[in-house]
């Protein structure tokens, strides 16, 4: 968080409120673009990418 306002803050912003509210703004566009591309992937893949065991071929007793 401190180094995302450092970084705002080199780049011109000085207003406290305003640095807040790029990172927000940022933030979310980086939390939106991470589902699409989860959401992409399950529906190339069909199914969950990870391989989970079924009970059947499960060893136990």
């Amino acid at each position: 968080m401190c180094l995302n306002v450092a970084a705002l803050g080199l780049l011109g912003l000085q207003n406290i409120h305003q640095m807040n509210a790029v990172k927000t703004v940022l933030g979310a566009l980086i939390n939106l673009v991470a589902a699409e591309l989860q959401v992409v992937v399950l529906a190339v893949a069909g199914s969950s990418p990870v391989d989970h065991p079924t009970p059947s071929s499960q060893t136990g007793d």
